[in-house]
């Protein structure tokens, strides 16, 4: 459509659905890497399955750790844009009629 603008909402939905495929596939891509060099030292140096198994865990692993430290830039991101967008009042305090309270009380 000619003039059709996305909105910087729809724009950042596709960003973020891209980047949560391509930590999917990040994961992936270790386990299967690590488990195919085991696969061909195992083959080589026939110890089937040990290396495999050893590096298909390391490169888990691995995959693991890259992907929550991608999911914690992604939630600071997010929480930025957040705060960027909304900046609540000074003298707002909370729900109203509350006084800055929890909706329920303690127990």
């Amino acid at each position: 459509m000619a003039g059709h603008e996305p909105t910087k909402r729809a724009v950042n939905a596709v960003a973020d659905a891209g980047r949560a495929w391509a930590l999917g596939t990040e994961l992936l891509a270790s386990l299967v890497g690590g488990g195919l060099i085991g696969f061909a030292i195992d083959y080589f140096a026939g110890t089937f399955p040990w290396f495999m198994l050893i590096l298909g865990g390391l490169g888990l692993v691995g995959g693991f750790i890259r992907v929550v430290r991608a999911a914690a830039q992604m939630n600071a991101e997010a929480a930025r844009r957040m705060s960027e967008r909304s900046d609540p009042d000074p003298g707002d305090s909370g729900p109203a009629g509350t006084g800055g309270q929890d909706e329920f009380p303690p127990r």
